[in-house]
């Protein structure tokens, strides 16, 4: 059985922000977003004027007040790692993070997908790959995303 957790955020990137699944905070009188593979999907809601009358199988009336259209802006999704940090805020791909490395020194890092051994791993400023079972402890701490945060690696985003 496979347990892993898998949740999803999106940089809008014509607004320069942010969205996380289940959002009601992205625009204004919306229904709650979903991320999905294809982007930024909402509906918004209705004036109650509009006269938006539905009629359910047993011929009861009701109002229908959302219309949902899937609109998939230029986003860029970013997937969550399955990982918290040590203030029990989860990591995403993307995310700066501050850690201490094999060799015990403390280093400052984006989390990557590694191809190469097929696994999430962090990226550190000077370019050095270390996957997170490589490192010195589990003490590690989010300090941002290279979307938000770009100067945390000197302004590097790729």
């Amino acid at each position: 059985m496979n347990n892993r957790i898998y949740k999803f955020r999106a940089w809008d990137k014509d607004k320069e922000k942010m969205v996380y699944d289940g959002d009601t905070k992205w625009k204004a009188n919306t229904y709650p977003v979903s991320i999905t593979n294809r982007g930024i999907a909402y509906c918004d809601e209705l004036p109650r004027d509009l006269g938006n009358i539905v009629v359910d199988e047993n011929g009861r009336e009701g109002y229908r007040n959302w219309e949902c259209d899937e609109v998939y802006l230029e986003v860029e999704l970013i997937q969550y790692i399955g990982l918290k940090d040590s203030k029990n805020v989860e990591v995403y791909e993307g995310d700066i993070l501050e850690y201490t490395d094999a060799f015990d020194v403390e280093q400052v890092g984006k989390v990557i997908y590694d191809n190469n051994y097929a696994r999430f791993a962090l990226k550190s400023i000077e370019g050095n790959i270390d996957g997170f079972m490589d490192l010195a402890s589990d003490d590690f701490e989010v300090l941002g995303n290279v979307f938000e945060n770009p100067e945390l690696l000197g302004g590097k985003h790729e």
